[in-house]
């Protein structure tokens, strides 16, 4: 069984890799490795080190933090992106039905109109809710 750190990283280098429009195999070509490496890192079935996962963080331009729990912030990362390394940390203890409602209020924000008020909010976590509930 993976370990959830090793799972947490990997999800976070394969969303990366797609980010950056990169295929796995134009990484392993890039690093000489082979494709199912980097499919097992991206799975978190395969341990990673640290010294291929820093190449790895390289190459897809991301900052070290978007991709290891309890990596130090640098001071010059602004406030949008501290926040978000700390909802992704926060995230790997949640309970997946609780990650399921998080998904929802999530979703309400994106449709979220504030001239409409908080009740405009909950009304659309209503809607997606699945009927029956």
């Amino acid at each position: 069984m993976a370990n959830p750190e090793d799972v947490f990283i990997g999800s976070r280098l394969k969303l990366a890799r797609e980010a950056y429009g990169l295929t796995q195999d134009e990484v392993t070509r890039q690093l000489e490795l082979g494709e199912s490496t980097l499919s097992g890192y991206e799975t978190g079935r395969t341990k990673i080190s640290i010294k291929m996962a820093y190449r790895l963080v390289e190459l897809y331009g991301v900052p070290p933090a978007s991709i290891f729990p309890g990596y130090v912030l640098p001071e010059n990362l602004g406030d949008a992106d501290i926040m978000r390394d700390k909802i992704i940390l926060r995230l790997m203890n949640i309970d997946p039905v609780h990650l399921v409602l998080l998904d929802d209020v999530v979703a309400a924000f994106e449709n979220y109109d504030p001239e409409k008020g908080i009740g405009d909010l909950h009304a659309l976590i209503e809607d997606r809710k699945p009927s029956g509930e």
